[in-house]
């Protein structure tokens, strides 16, 4: 018993030593908190309100000239969110991985929201489809870690609103889900720290910044 006592310990220490393993497991039932952005969340912002979209001109007409009254057609009751608003949406989320049944590794993470559809982000180095293939409201993810960060690339989704005000997006719109580089903020600073904490550490962060830019790469 001694014996076993000992090679516990031992194994203990050695584990201690063992990095993180950095693919977390999402899988659960999720909700949503609607303590910031209300009004992004529920009935949609404000008429106009295009803050902080890359639109043009074309868009901009089409969300001046969108008629609310178009969410009581029939065919619009039951219409999905589309994949890169569901995030957003007033829904709960479940999500689960799918798993091969010979080598058990990891093959997608599948996110199912309420009043929507399945959405697979597929995790075996697949390439997207062709330009040409059908379109989907949940559209075509794929998804790597870089660190502990799980980075998705989106393409292949359905004409759809990205506000509920009547700005819209094209068919050829493609998305990636990574926060530091969604707001061009040094991958650095997303890992937070006593340090970020205070201003000093903006001086810190202008030279991380620069390096951001220069390389164009979150991870850097």
């Amino acid at each position: 018993m001694r014996r076993f006592h000992r090679s516990c310990v031992l194994a203990s220490v050695l584990f201690l030593g063992i990095p993180a393993f950095a693919e977390m497991d999402f899988t659960g039932d999720w909700a949503p908190r609607f303590y910031e952005d209300a009004p992004e969340r529920g009935p949609g912002p404000e008429l106009g309100d295009y803050l902080g979209l890359p639109i043009n001109a074309a868009a901009r007409m089409r969300a001046d000239t969108w008629d609310a009254s178009i969410m009581t057609l029939p065919e619009w009751q039951c219409r999905p969110h589309g994949g890169d608003y569901i995030w957003r949406g007033p829904s709960n989320l479940r999500i689960w991985k799918e798993v091969d049944p010979v080598t058990r590794e990891l093959v997608a993470w599948h996110a199912e929201w309420l009043r929507s559809v399945d959405r697979p982000v597929y995790m075996d180095g697949r390439p997207h489809p062709a330009a040409y293939a059908a379109h989907s409201w949940a559209g075509f993810s794929t998804g790597k870690y870089e660190g502990d960060v799980l980075t998705t690339l989106v393409t292949h989704l359905k004409e759809n609103y990205i506000r509920r005000n009547g700005m819209a997006r094209s068919e050829k719109a493609t998305f990636v889900e990574e926060f530091a580089k969604i707001h061009g903020v040094p991958f650095e600073a997303t890992r937070g720290g006593a340090e970020t904490m205070y201003p000093e550490y903006r001086a810190k962060l202008k030279g991380a910044q620069a390096k951001f830019v220069r390389n164009g790469n979150a991870a850097e």
